[in-house]
Order: structure tokens, then sequence, then C-alpha cells
């Protein structure tokens, strides 16, 4: 039998994949959901709309009207209690998938899941990168699979993006006022207490706070970096979290001891030649889904493997030849056709660095993209002649994932990602810097 996700070959008598961490369902599951959608389509035949089999929640619609309690479907006598702090089904809380398939990213999940799984694993994990780098379609599988095997009782699912890259432009969403506070409010809403929202801070915390107790819970905060005073509101929900578990995606470490980071990079060579043929072969451009594969490994080794933009390329490929379309994206520039994206991914965390920190991230463009330099290498040709301001200013470059710390012990090396080394080396930050 194979994975349904990744096609890996199960043992016997699996319960999930070794590889990818997919629920294998058995003979009694298949034909549960069987029975069920058998009755679902029953009900939608005859006009009523009714809540879910087992497990059920809040009011069931039958013949238009509300119904708590006792329902009779066919010859099952099932109860459905109204929403209180007892239910177990989780609801439909996540976002729209943006892509039709999750590419890769196996490890990463696997240890994510693995995480989530065990009650006696730190109870936060952050999965940390870039702009661009597919960190929220890695929680919001993570999350739909925590819905297929009912790991939490609820998911909440709160996002902080204020702008989103669509095609080739960026759209900017409402500035982020996700306080502390507000995520409480959001947790309530979302658990089906709409009350607590109305409760007084002090109130509210301790409502939210019995809540999380009382269930098991995943509460998943995408885009932390754009939150004022996060480390603050993630320091507060750890306060409260009791059984329940926080998942968080963002550009920037999130630094709190019981935070256990996943460092997203850029796909490897053969997970980002799928995912060109699979998102070109999805929006029907067949020039690069039937492109020899030396051609995808070009784009692939360009883009660093990154989703986002892979994505782009594969979009202006559709009107430009490739050579022009990777050309545009390597000579990165303020008037060029690929500026929008640059200022997507890089714009608010180049305004979060210092003098110092700006001045070593240029230096880091002498060595080599993915492989980088030896410490001791970056810091003999820095700018930043200071030992204590050089460290300094490493620190935040790594903080706000635009520099990669590499290597073991006594041997480490700084490294870039490609598309750092092209914006770095482009007139943009001159331009912004003359603003």
């Amino acid at each position: 039998m194979l994975c349904t996700n990744c096609k890996t070959q199960l043992p016997e008598n699996a319960k999930f994949c070794p590889n990818c961490s997919t629920p294998v369902p058995n003979d009694a599951g298949q034909q549960m959901q069987q029975d069920i959608r058998q009755k679902v389509d029953a009900v939608e035949e005859s006009g009523a709309v009714v809540g879910t089999i087992a497990g059920g929640e809040g009011p069931v619609h039958v013949g238009g009207q509300q119904q708590y309690g006792d329902v009779v479907h066919g010859d099952k006598h099932v109860y459905h209690p109204p929403a209180d702090e007892s239910s177990p089904r989780v609801p439909l809380t996540l976002p729209p998938k943006a892509y039709h398939r999750l590419v890769g990213r196996f490890d990463e999940m696997k240890e994510t899941m693995s995480g989530l799984r065990d009650p006696k694993y730190k109870p936060m994990i952050a999965i940390v990168g870039l702009g661009g780098i597919g960190k929220t379609a890695l929680a919001r599988e993570v999350a739909e699979r925590c819905k297929q095997e009912r790991l939490f009782d609820r998911i909440v699912w709160a996002s902080a993006k204020t702008e989103y890259f669509v095609g080739e432009s960026s759209i900017k969403a409402q500035d982020s006022t996700h306080t502390f506070d507000e995520l409480l409010s959001d947790i309530g809403r979302q658990c089906g207490r709409v009350d607590i929202a109305q409760m007084p801070s002090e109130q509210k915390q301790a409502a939210v706070k019995h809540l999380l107790a009382k269930r098991r819970v995943l509460v998943a905060m995408d885009n932390l970096e754009t939150v004022r005073e996060s480390e603050q509101l993630v320091a507060g929900l750890f306060q409260i979290l009791g059984q329940s578990k926080l998942l968080i995606t963002s550009r920037h470490q999130v630094r709190h001891e019981r935070v256990f980071t996943i460092n997203l990079s850029g796909f490897p060579e053969d997970e980002g030649v799928m995912f060109l043929r699979e998102e070109s072969k999805e929006r029907g451009i067949e020039a690069v889904a039937q492109a020899e594969r030396r051609s995808l490994v070009e784009i692939h080794q360009v883009t660093g493997g990154a989703p986002l933009a892979m994505k782009l390329v594969v979009g202006q490929m559709s009107r430009q030849p490739m050579a022009i379309v990777l050309d545009a994206l390597r000579q990165a520039s303020f008037s060029g056709q690929d500026y929008e994206f640059y200022r997507f991914v890089y714009q608010h965390s180049w305004e979060m660095l210092d003098m110092n920190a700006r001045m070593a991230l240029v230096d880091m463009s002498v060595f080599p993209p993915i492989t980088g330099g030896a410490v001791e290498d970056v810091q003999e040709i820095s700018q930043v002649e200071e030992a204590d301001d050089f460290w300094a200013a490493m620190d935040q470059l790594i903080t706000l994932s635009l520099v990669d710390k590499l290597g073991p012990v006594e041997r480490e090396r700084f490294a870039l990602h490609s598309l750092t080394q092209y914006f770095i080396k482009s007139d943009i930050t001159k331009e912004w810097a003359d603003r």
C-alpha cells in the first residue's frame, strides 16, 4: 500500500506514513467515511442540513429547525450537545489553500507533526524563514493534518499578514493590530465562546486560560513578525497554554526558551523541479511543464528554491523567454520588473536594521550564496571594525532571516540566500536609503 500524499511504500499495519506523517486510513475508517457521505447525500437530497453523525456540536438544522439534544438519523439515536467546552469536533476555521498539493517538505512536516503529537514536547513551534519561502503553506498543511488526525479539539487560526503577493504584484491588507488581548478574543470566538471578546482584559485572560486547560487547542499564529510587541504576545500566551500548543510562522526568529524552531529554506533541487512542473501544469503554462530538466534546474538555482520566486518566474515565462526572466531576477533593480517582489520580501526587514547591520549584510555579498564564508573570513572583510558591533550586527541579520548560520560548532559559516545576494547588490537599497 502506498501513502496517498508522497507515494512511499507503507509498512504493514502502519498508522502514519514514516516519510511525511500522513495518516493511513484503515478499513473501518474508510467504511465510516462512506457511511457518513451516504447519509449526508441523502439528507441534502431531502433539503435538510444535518450536523455531523458522530461528535456533532451546536445546533442541528433539520428541515430548517435548529435542534439540540437527541436527534434520530434513520435507526441511529445521536446526541448533539450545544456548543460548549467539551465538544470534540474540529471546526473548519482554516484559511483556503493557496496551493493544490504541498510539494516536498517531508522532513519539516515529520518533525513538526512529531512535536505536536507528543504532549511532553515543547509547547510552541515556530516555522521561520524569508518571505515567500513557504512558511504559511507548511503551517496550513500541518493544521490540516492535525484536523485529520483529530489531535486537537479545536484549531484556531489567526493571521497578522499585512500584505499578499499575488501574481506579480503585492496587495496591501490592513495593518496588523493583533494584540494579546485581540488574540484572546480570537481564541474565544473560534472555540465557540463569543462572550469572551466582551470581557474585561483580566477576566478574558482567565477565561481563555480555563478554556485551554480544559480543551486541547492548536493556536496557529501566521506572520508573527508584523505584530507589535510580538515577544510579549508569545510570553503571555505561553503562560496560559495549558495542554494546548502554539504554532507560529515568522520571518524573524522567535526568542523564547520553550519554542522549538524549524528554519525553512528553499527547496532542494529535486523538490524544486517537482514544484516547477506542478505549478506550471496547474496554471496551464506548458512551455515550463514540458521543459527539459536542465532548464528547470537553472530556474531552481537562480531562485534558490524559494517557492514564491519560482511562481513569479513561471508566470513571466508564459510571455517572455527564460533567459530574459532569469536575468531580470538576478539583476534586481528599483526600476525593474521584479521590484515589487523584492520589496515584498525584504523591505520590512531592511528597515529594521541599524547601520552596522546594513554594512555587514552588504559585505556578505562577496561570498558565494548558499555556501557563504567561514565566520573568521566574514569578520575579516567586514566594514564593522569593532568585534562587539560586528557580532551585534550579525545577530540582527540572523534574527531577521537575512543571513543563515551553518555548520557545526567551531566550524560555523555565514551564508546568504541567492535572492538576498541579488537584492543587496542592486540599486534598491540605495533608493530606500535616499528616501
